[in-house]
């Protein structure tokens, strides 16, 4: 037991405690949202990193909690501003920001917050709420599940 306490804090003294990227202004594009539309949020780190498009430098992610418990995370992508035109290209790298996008799949309130992890470091942001509406439209297009030749909507309507 001592043998496990002396090299906890070895480890420790050995740890160095550098400040983490901290989430801030996470807005959603909307208040509200339907089912199958594209969601959409910006938000801003603390830190700045050499190459922010590396996942071994900052790994962005977002963990979404659906309306009935259900989580899964959705990668998050550093967005510069650009604007082409024919034969050249303009970045505008002042306005460059963190995005997160993803399609709710269910009505009702969403549970949002973003991870970061950078040097085996980890922070979570604060919670943001999402409501998504019922809508009418068919959804995605999967393999049907009784019959793998055929194709079916979400909403079990056929696709030919």
């Amino acid at each position: 037991m001592k043998k496990l306490f002396v090299t906890s804090c070895i480890w420790l003294l050995g740890t160095s405690f550098s400040i983490m990227a901290e989430v801030k202004d996470l807005n959603f594009t909307k208040k509200e949202y339907k089912k199958f539309e594209k969601a959409e949020a910006t938000f801003k780190l603390s830190e700045k990193y050499q190459n922010p498009y590396d996942p071994e430098v900052i790994k962005v992610d977002a963990k979404i909690t659906e309306p009935d418990g259900n989580t899964y995370l959705m990668p998050c992508f550093y967005y510069i501003p650009s604007t082409f035109t024919k034969g050249t290209g303009t970045e505008e790298k002042d306005k460059a920001t963190w995005m997160l996008r993803f399609t709710p799949q269910k009505s009702g309130e969403y549970k949002v917050v973003i991870l970061t992890k950078d040097n085996a470091k980890e922070e979570i942001s604060k919670e943001v709420n999402l409501n998504v509406k019922e809508r009418d439209k068919n959804g995605f297009i999967r393999v049907n599940k009784d019959n793998k030749y055929t194709l079916n909507f979400d909403n079990g309507a056929q696709y030919y």
